[in-house]
């Protein structure tokens, strides 16, 4: 179980985020306006699986009708998905800490190129 309350720093601004719920295999935590999630997520079978998403909610104002604002949400996550034996959590750890470190080298270059469709990651 992750510690309580989790810590998340979002555009250069570090918000708390207490745990609003848990699951035997899972726990959300939140902001107390909601408006940002982190989930935690283990589904096991003869896979086992690790989520953890990042959403972001915010209002903002409709492009098509200017005086009408709505509430938009996006979310990032990563998940880790293996057979119940084989692989450490050693093993685990670093395919993943991989994954990460190609996303985030050279200031996050490669997270901008795919989020931005670019194919070319040269």
């Amino acid at each position: 179980m992750l510690s309580d309350p989790q810590s998340i720093t979002l555009s250069g601004s570090a918000s708390s985020l207490p745990r609003t719920s848990t699951t035997q295999l899972g726990a959300v935590y939140s902001n107390p306006d909601s408006t940002i999630t982190l989930d935690v997520v283990h589904n096991k079978g003869r896979r086992n699986r690790t989520t953890v998403r990042l959403r972001q909610d915010k209002i903002a104002a409709d492009p098509l009708l200017a005086t009408v604002n709505r509430r938009l949400s996006t979310t990032a996550y990563f998940g880790v998905d293996s057979p119940p034996e084989g692989f450490t959590i050693a093993d685990l750890v670093a395919n993943l800490k991989a994954l990460l470190d190609w996303a985030s080298a050279s200031s996050m270059a490669n997270a901008t190129k795919v989020l931005g469709e670019s194919l070319d990651l040269r």
